[in-house]
Order: C-alpha cells, then structure tokens, then sequence
C-alpha cells in the first residue's frame, strides 16, 4: 500500500510539472536573428534572441544577471555545434566547471521582465564569449530560454541559424596572381536546379539531387525506406523520382539567392522562392543543403531541404 502510494504521489508531481511546462511553454515563443551569416575573425559574432509573449495577458520572465565578463548564460542558453552536430567548447566558468546553472544563481540579480500581450524582448549575446569557434568553419546555434529558473522549464527557440566565420587574411604588399575558379559552387547548382523546375523540366533539375538523401525530405517515403532492404529501396526510390516529376500546382515563379555557406565538403544555400497559390502567391524562404558527389568530386548536389514561410514579396 505504500509503494503504491508513492507511485501515485510521484505520477501527480510529474503530471503536475508536465501541466506547468506546458501552460509556461504557451506563454512565449522564442525566435533568433543574425545580422548576417559571414563573420572574419576580428568581429563580434552576435545573436540576437527574440522572446515574444504570445498569450493574451501580461507575461514574466525573469534575467539573471552578474558582474563577471562572459554573459550570465542563464535564462538565455545559446548552443553552437559544428556541422557534424558536435557542441562546441563551452568557455563559461561554471560551464567548465561542470556546475549546474542552479548552482550559481544565488549571488546574482534577478531581475524580472514584463511583457504585455504581444510584446517582445530581444537579448544580444557575442556567441564568441560564450563559445571556442575555429576560423574556416560553418556552425548551427540554436537556443534555449529559461523563463525562471526556480521551476525547471525550457523553452527552445523556434529555429536554428548556421553562420560560418572566415579565417583569410587580408594580405598587404604582396601579389597575388590572377586565377579564375571554373568549379561550379554550390549556389550555382541550386541556380540550375530551380530555373529547370521554373521552366518545367523535372528531369533536368533532378540531375542536381542525390535521391538517396534527398528522401529524408519526405517522411512518407522515408518511413518505409529506411527500414526497406536493397530491392525494395530501390523501388521506393524510382516511386520518390517519379513522385519528384509530376508537375506541382503551387508552381514556381521567381527565386532569389540569399546567401552560400560552405565548409569542406557540407554547403548550404538559402533561397527566397514565390509560388503560385489562388488568391495571393505564397513566398518561402529555403535552405538547401548540398554535399559533394563522391563520385567525381567536382560537382555539389542537393542532399536537403528545409522550408519557412517568409512575410513579404521578392524584392
């Protein structure tokens, strides 16, 4: 009976922690920003974190703050990690220290933020103070908020941002010798891709898709694809290429190149695209990701996908 008893006291504990997390997690959405995606090595690298009280009453968070130099990393937790999904070293004392964050709160301030319905509040943090970042490599950061430490919750930001920060050197006094580069980049494959689905040739754009990654883009072939043996993924690919060639009704008209990103044999490309939709054209803002074809080593194809909706028309 007493066992029992516990069980049942332990359930209500965590389904009452469980009701909290998600009542607090409806309070707040949590966005991030950059002013760019290309930093040298001498500059700040700054994230900006956007909370936004997205319920219909006034919300509190609460900051927790000290004196020291690197940021409190606290209520704001940015993680970086490389572009194989390792985490970065993070050089925060009690970070390395292997403290935990409730651990070190009692001598700070703490200072509660107010916002009224709809209102938002943006934190900027110098991802170099809080992170080592080698020169010459891209990075995906990502962040999670704490809206009061003194009841354990998270909030993760709504999406993940991938920088890369150069390492060259400006070179004074010395000559460089003219060259031309006739390799075709990762921006420039995507360029082909999108202008032969713009003008309706599937199977030329697909000469630019690895099919074998490019499935994880669609979960319903994926699912059965990756638990297939060899035949039967054989012709779950030629069913995803043939998918891939019907012509879409949100068809595309008008794309814009963003930005190129690209460490060693990973790139990624962001796009503005417009397509067709019946009353008012929709715009979405793509990341395609390429890596290098194994097989001559020359040429990027695209391996993914990831798509947002954008406000606002191509400019």
């Amino acid at each position: 009976m007493k066992i029992l008893l516990k069980i049942i006291c332990a359930l209500y504990i965590f389904l009452g922690t469980v009701v909290l997390w998600a009542q607090n997690e409806d309070l707040f959405d949590v966005f991030l920003s950059m002013d760019k995606q290309i930093y040298s090595d001498t500059e700040e690298v700054n994230l900006r974190v956007s909370v936004k009280n997205v319920s219909n009453d006034t919300a509190v968070f609460y900051i927790y703050e000290d004196n020291k130099a690197n940021p409190p990393y606290t209520t704001f937790q940015p993680k970086v990690y490389d572009m194989s999904g390792r985490e970065n070293e993070n050089i925060i004392d009690y970070k390395r220290q292997n403290l935990y964050t409730v651990d070190i709160i009692g001598s700070m301030n703490k200072r509660p933020i107010q916002l009224g319905a709809g209102e938002i509040f943006t934190y900027t943090v110098d991802l170099k103070r809080v992170y080592k970042m080698q020169e010459g490599f891209s990075y995906r950061v990502r962040c999670y908020f704490v809206p009061d430490l003194g009841v354990r919750y998270v909030i993760h930001g709504k999406n993940e941002l991938t920088f890369f920060v150069d390492g060259l050197k400006e070179s004074v006094g010395q000559v460089v010798p003219y060259t031309i580069n006739r390799d075709i980049s990762p921006s420039e494959v995507v360029l082909l891709a999108l202008e032969a689905e713009k003008r309706s040739d599937m199977g030329r754009m697909l000469k630019y898709v690895n099919l074998e990654e490019f499935i994880s883009t669609e979960p319903n072939f994926m699912r059965s694809y990756s638990v297939s043996g060899e035949i039967e993924r054989r012709e779950i690919l030629e069913k995803f290429r043939q998918y891939l060639l019907k012509p879409r009704r949100d068809y595309l008209i008008a794309f814009k190149v963003l930005d190129e990103g690209i460490d060693r044999e990973v790139a990624y490309v962001d796009v503005l695209a417009e397509r067709y939709a019946v009353r008012i054209n929709d715009t979405f803002k793509y990341r395609f990701v390429l890596k290098k074809n194994r097989d001559s080593g020359m040429i990027w194809l695209i391996t993914g996908l990831e798509a947002s909706i954008h406000r606002g028309k191509i400019q």
